[in-house]
């Protein structure tokens, strides 16, 4: 699918749709996309958020304990 977005930005929207089909989820929320500017260390996104004490460790953690179990 071809994006009018900048390189960087379709990476971590790549990056944001392999979180979803890793995690069985059946579309791309805004938790993926969070997770997918993370993955995507050098961007203006992950370095403000990691200022910020965001790591995509501690996102994935809060997710799991969030998401209900059977």
């Amino acid at each position: 699918m071809d994006r009018p977005y900048t390189t960087r930005a379709q990476r971590a929207l790549t990056l944001a749709e392999g979180t979803a089909a890793a995690r069985g989820d059946e579309f791309v929320g805004t938790e993926h996309l969070l997770l997918g500017l993370l993955a995507e260390r050098t961007g203006p996104a992950a370095q403000i958020l990691g200022h910020l004490g965001v790591t995509a460790d501690r996102v994935e953690q809060l997710l799991a304990d969030a998401r209900p179990r059977p």
